[in-house]
């Protein structure tokens, strides 16, 4: 998309003469989905960039000085520029601030704290989002610590972290504990939200945690083929050679194909077969969103009503009729790790009311892209080969793990003391005051009441490598130390705000599945096509039939 450039349209010369925009003004400059004046088209333009502005609060006074004193605009005689702005302001006068633009302070991003990424502006709506504070990387358990060790900048370490935490939640089948009167495991959703060449490719580190334990099983569903196809070739010939009469030898039952991490490019009910196989355990983890939304674009509804389930551990099945098979997953346990560009999340979850939006932890940032020495460097460690290592001990961990019961139960329980609790609740009311708070606070509200149980899982997997890191047997009970529980709801308040900020671009309802402010531009180049036309001495009927409008919409146009 297009945008203007801010510092020009900001840091103005004091005798330019040109009107500076306030920071609504240029925040709609910058985010006008027409891009910059053209030299062709200014009054579609123009058209395009008031209806936008009367939606977001800018005052018609304001936009019209701007527009006076902007140079692409200088040859634009003044009475277009006057007509254009206060007609579509008097049009819409009911819409105005119906959208209003809030900056980022609003959501609950300190600013003071959260200081921008060098080369970083404020018109980026992902520029003020909060960094992961060190207090928090100094609290985690020594397996994440060395994890995140070879990264340095703040948004590739908190990169790597999210996407670590996803992957790891689901390599601990067998932890649980009770919520909300509900047995959970620590299985999350994440999703990193950046611009290409932002660094958001780091989460492949992350993948690398689960690969040894996903290569065993797919070692060990090779070699039970392999038995299979040997087993299938003796019954065959013992079927042939059997005497007339006789009972038929046993058939050799097809093993299951066992994986860890389940390819992204599938459908709903292929994920369904997978987790059937794997006990209802596997991770997606894909490092473009689009291989997800591509494949599963046409399953879109029983896609999200199985990730939806999932994150709950709720009955998912498929029926297949083509070979008469049902399967049902009793107790999924899918952890999911994603990253995309912020227009690859509409592909995935088309609006903010879909209960998909809330079962993710967002971490939305923008930052340059900008060069590395890729030279040898003293020191510098190969990292394909030091997270191979760091998998290899996370597989054994998972070994260790007393498998649970088909119910959930068994395995190794995560106990909280009653503070923890009341510390859980205290921040769970302090999330949902600010929710309140806020325009969407419906969406924002479910945000925050799964955003407490994310939390509460992450909790017990920190305290799960903690408890391996200390030599703990891993069956039985799970102590949670108050450090880990802190830095899990530490870790919440960052990820809510990520949250609420995307929950803010994010289309709400169906029919903004397309980028939510390009319908703007769309409609200023009806309009103006509806008035060229009309200017051709053409019927409202003829006008309506040649442009696919309604004629209500095109007589109103017209008035």
């Amino acid at each position: 998309m297009a945008t203007l450039d801010l510092d020009k349209l900001i840091s103005l010369p004091a005798d330019t003469g040109q009107t500076k925009p306030s920071s609504t003004l240029a925040w709609c400059l910058s985010k006008h989905s027409g891009g910059p004046c053209p030299d062709d088209g200014r009054n579609i333009w123009l058209t395009g960039l008031a209806l936008f502005c009367n939606e977001q609060g800018v005052p018609e006074a304001e936009l019209l000085d701007w527009a006076l004193s902007h140079p692409p605009l200088a040859t634009h005689r003044e009475d277009r520029i006057r007509t254009t702005i206060r007609g579509n302001y008097t049009r819409h006068s009911a819409a105005f601030a119906s959208k209003a633009y809030r900056d980022s302070v609003s959501y609950g991003v300190d600013t003071t704290t959260s200081a921008l990424l060098p080369n970083q502006t404020e018109a980026s709506p992902f520029a003020n989002t909060p960094i992961i504070p060190g207090d928090v990387y100094a609290s985690l358990p020594p397996l994440l610590l060395e994890v995140v060790a070879p990264f340095h900048s703040g948004r590739e370490r908190d990169v790597v972290l999210t996407g670590a935490l996803a992957v790891l939640s689901g390599c601990a089948p067998g932890v649980w504990g009770t919520y909300g009167d509900s047995r959970h495991g620590t299985n999350l959703f994440a999703f990193i939200v950046a611009p290409p060449a932002s660094g958001k490719g780091n989460m492949r580190w992350a993948r690398a945690l689960a690969t040894p334990a996903h290569q065993a099983r797919v070692l060990e569903s090779q070699q039970a083929h392999d038995q299979y196809t040997l087993e299938l070739a003796a019954y065959e010939a013992a079927k042939r050679l059997a005497p007339k009469g006789a009972a038929p030898p046993t058939s050799p039952v097809v093993p299951p194909f066992r994986l860890l991490i389940i390819p992204g490019n599938n459908s709903a009910a292929g994920i369904l077969k997978t987790l059937y196989h794997n006990d209802g355990h596997g991770i997606i983890c894909e490092s473009e969103a689009d291989t997800l939304s591509g494949a599963l674009k046409q399953d879109w509804g029983n896609f999200s009503d199985l990730l939806r389930k999932a994150f709950h551990h709720e009955p998912a099945s498929v029926n297949r009729k083509t070979n008469s098979e049902y399967l049902e997953v009793v107790r999924p346990c899918l952890s999911i790790a994603l990253t995309g560009t912020p227009g690859q999340v509409v592909g995935l979850i088309p609006t903010a009311e879909n209960g998909l939006f809330s079962r993710f932890l967002f971490y939305c940032y923008d930052s340059p892209a900008v060069w590395r020495d890729v030279g040898p460097t003293a020191g510098r460690e190969d990292l394909d080969r030091y997270f191979a290592s760091l998998g290899k001990r996370v597989h054994k961990m998972m070994s260790l793990v007393q498998p649970p019961n088909p119910d959930g139960t068994g395995g190794l329980q995560a106990q909280l003391a009653q503070a923890q609790w009341e510390a859980i609740n205290a921040t769970g009311h302090r999330w949902l005051s600010r929710a309140k708070a806020l325009p969407e606070a419906d969406g924002a509200a479910s945000i925050v009441f799964r955003m407490g149980l994310s939390m509460f899982r992450v909790a017990m997997l920190l305290a799960l490598l903690r408890a391996y890191d200390q030599g703990h047997r891993l069956n039985g009970q799970l102590p949670m130390e108050d450090r880990d529980l802190t830095t899990a709801l530490a870790l919440g308040d960052v990820y809510l705000s990520h949250s609420l900020v995307l929950l803010d671009r994010m289309p709400s309802s169906a029919s903004g599945l397309t980028a939510p402010r390009s319908k703007w531009a769309d409609k200023a180049e009806q309009q103006e096509r509806v008035k060229e036309l009309h200017s051709q001495g053409l019927s409202v009927r003829t006008i309506a039939e040649r442009t696919g409008l309604g004629k209500s919409t095109v007589d109103r146009w017209l008035k």
